[in-house]
């Protein structure tokens, strides 16, 4: 039997998203985003459960938690570039969902029109049950990889680097014409 050595290139010499060596390091980082990103919202998912028995969505255990954070009150609009999304009209109907449930309160100045939202008593025990049991179940253990602290430091400033670019692609992206003439000519 021989020992064949196979050079990461060769693993990815048919991928049309990473041709050459930064390609394919790209496009890596991409599926290990996805993959983060969906083992991030099950965790959360999960661990909402055991922290309420209503048991959250992932869309709404992040909004709980951001509004907790807050020193104000956000608008939905300021809720909505926190977070980098533009489908205002969803991340609306996720306040009033949290509202109407418990965890969050609303506010509005007499003669505005503009919405403040703030924690309940109901949501600050949420966050409050939901950061003790990711303490026991998640950050406990990352305090075993060393140096994890520079570590997450690093990779929080390069996803926000990266975010930068992508946002800078899609806005740019969209002013360019389709390279097929017509939606039949892709297939």
């Amino acid at each position: 039997m021989s020992d064949v050595t196979t050079s990461p290139d060769s693993w990815h010499r048919d991928w049309l998203l990473g041709t050459g060596d930064h390609g394919i390091a790209v496009t890596e980082l991409e599926w290990g985003i996805l993959r983060f990103f969906a083992a991030f919202e099950r965790s959360c998912e999960q661990l909402s459960r055991l922290a309420t028995a209503d048991g959250l969505k992932f869309q709404e255990v992040i909004v709980v938690g951001v509004v907790a954070m807050q020193r104000g009150h956000p608008t939905a609009s300021s809720l909505a570039r926190q977070l980098n999304r533009d489908d205002v009209q969803n991340l609306q109907y996720t306040l009033r969902k949290l509202v109407d449930n418990g965890y969050l309160s609303q506010s509005k100045k007499t003669g505005s029109r503009v919405v403040t939202y703030a924690v309940s008593k109901k949501g600050r025990k949420f966050v409050t049950d939901y950061f003790t049991v990711r303490s026991k179940l998640l950050t406990k253990k990352t305090g075993l990889i060393e140096d994890i602290d520079a570590k997450l430091s690093g990779a929080s400033e390069l996803i926000s680097v990266l975010t930068g670019l992508y946002d800078g692609a899609a806005m740019t992206s969209s002013t360019y014409s389709p390279l097929y003439e017509n939606k039949g000519d892709h297939k």
